[in-house]
């Protein structure tokens, strides 16, 4: 409906006006975090009937794109992504967040080599725990079984499924270096 975001009938209006409230109460949330890990949310603002966060740009690039260009890292940096992730992810549960979506291209290595989580996917789930209309959001390489259902009872361990798998990925191409 031209510049602005609707929902696709009135039977689901309660359900986006829900969801997009949600999306908004995880902004305000990461918006107070500051962690060396985390990508820091500078705003947050609704427009166009939806709602948008604005986020620190991090000068580099993700793991996914450097695994592609290079196909493997040293296992010193292996060692130093895997502190990063599981720092950043620590300070997360900490405050009572999951990430969700724990991946390749979910984590950006900065030009100093620091590790950043983005991509929080928290309001994808909450919605998607309303409403059963929305398709799941999840990376199946890495997505751990409980993401599969919305039964499924998700918590910090989720994540830690999601980062091993990462690594494991990380592993598996770095043993095969000479």
């Amino acid at each position: 409906q031209g510049d602005k975001v609707v929902p696709r009938s009135a039977r689901s209006a309660d359900d986006f006006a829900w969801g997009r409230e949600r999306f908004l109460d995880e902004a305000r949330a990461l918006a107070r975090f500051r962690h060396p890990h985390i990508v820091p949310v500078l705003r947050f603002l609704t427009a166009n009937g939806t709602a948008y966060t604005v986020m620190e740009f991090e000068d580099g690039r993700s793991l996914g794109q450097m695994l592609r260009h290079s196909g493997r890292l040293p296992p010193d940096e292996v060692r130093r992504l895997a502190e990063g992730v599981l720092l950043g992810l620590g300070a997360v549960h900490a405050q009572g967040f999951l990430h969700r979506d724990i991946k390749p291209s979910n984590i950006i290595i900065r030009r100093d080599g620091v590790p950043i989580l983005i991509d929080f996917g928290a309001a994808r789930q909450a919605m998607g725990d309303r409403s059963r209309t929305l398709t799941s959001v999840l990376t199946p390489q890495y997505a751990p079984i409980e993401q599969y259902t919305a039964e499924g009872k998700q918590g910090p361990w989720s994540d830690i499924y999601s980062a091993a798998a990462v690594l494991r990925l990380l592993g598996v191409r770095t043993a095969s270096a000479p």
